[in-house]
């Protein structure tokens, strides 16, 4: 009963066997086989290669992603009082904007009307206060700084607009904290990326500024895009891109100066001398993801190709070699059979 139920199978049977006998081989079938062999060899290395490959997804996400603290009408109040000496003279701001007593009786009261006016301060030997206290002996007899500095630093930013500003002044009263935020396994991760994807180069590296003008001010306006990176091993790195514009100012001759084409310029602020960087978050996020394809997809398609391949030639056999042996029977054809 088994064997009459196998043998019931052979009906439908998609693989007919044909004798050896029954084949016909032609010099067409042999060229055409080894044409297909090679193009077969040719895709499955390309779509072995393929599979090996590490892909990098890119796609940019938008939306709520600006979620940092809104905080309105927020006021910061410094006072400063000096206290006077000897008396109650009353000493002249020269044009300055006076403090709350209306008196400047020492030249940094001087230099400080000046700086609240906007006005630069650039000769001291010409106000009182500062000749009495001998200000340009004190700075003659500073000692010369023969070396430079190097800023490191890394800020915490929340996700809105503002500028940070790197001044010559001297704070004592406050301190940084949270270096502990910073990671370096991140960082390595995040490098190692941007070379694979051929980013490892940031617009500001290498950047250096020098000039021998103390009312000098630098600007730099940084466009700033959140940055995803999702590797093979699942470990995500949050890093960023950025795009920079940069303007240098000559501050000495106030907010009324002329460029170096000789064009005048006015500037509605008079500006402080420093390196200034004004930043911008962008709303959208870059999420950069990489992705290997599955082993079936590389089965599925490899089988693709041979079937593919195996079946156009055979079409292509076919016809040629029925076109043959219809113009042999016409007599169109002689000679020994293709």
């Amino acid at each position: 009963m088994a064997k009459g139920f196998l043998s019931a199978l052979k009906g439908i049977d998609a693989f007919g066997k044909t004798a050896e006998d029954v084949k016909v081989k032609t010099r067409t079938g042999a060229l055409l086989t080894l044409i297909a062999a090679s193009i077969i060899l040719t895709f499955t290395t390309m779509e072995f290669f393929d599979y090996r490959r590490v892909a990098i997804d890119t796609s940019v996400a938008s939306g709520n992603l600006i979620r940092g603290s809104h905080t309105a009408e927020l006021r910061n109040e410094i006072d400063k009082q000096n206290e006077q000496k000897g008396g109650d003279y009353c000493g002249s701001c020269y044009g300055g904007l006076p403090p709350a007593s209306g008196c400047c009786n020492t030249c940094e009261e001087v230099r400080t009307a000046y700086v609240n006016r906007g006005w630069s301060f650039n000769n001291p030997d010409t106000i009182e206060q500062c000749k009495n206290e001998g200000w340009a002996d004190k700075l003659r007899d500073q000692p010369t700084r023969t070396g430079g500095r190097n800023v490191y630093e890394l800020v915490p930013y929340l996700r809105d607009d503002g500028n940070r500003h790197d001044f010559s002044h001297t704070i004592h009263s406050l301190s940084f904290e949270g270096d502990d935020a910073y990671d370096n396994r991140k960082r390595e991760a995040s490098k190692e990326m941007r070379q694979r994807m051929g980013l490892s180069s940031n617009p500001l590296d290498g950047t250096v500024r020098v000039t021998n003008k103390a009312q000098y001010m630098f600007q730099y306006f940084v466009k700033v895009v959140s940055t995803k990176f999702r590797p093979l091993d699942g470990k995500v790195v949050n890093s960023q891109s950025y795009s920079v514009t940069h303007f240098e100012r000559d501050l000495t001759d106030g907010g009324q100066a002329e460029t170096g084409q000789q064009v005048h310029v006015q500037h509605g602020v008079t500006g402080l001398p420093g390196a200034f960087f004004n930043y911008e978050i962008s709303p959208i996020q870059l999420v950069h993801s990489e992705t290997r394809q599955s082993f079936a997809h590389f089965v599925t398609s490899t089988c693709a190709i041979v079937g593919g391949v195996l079946t156009v030639a055979a079409l292509i056999d076919g016809m040629v070699f029925a076109t043959s042996k219809a113009l042999k029977k016409s007599g169109h054809v002689n000679g020994k059979l293709m």
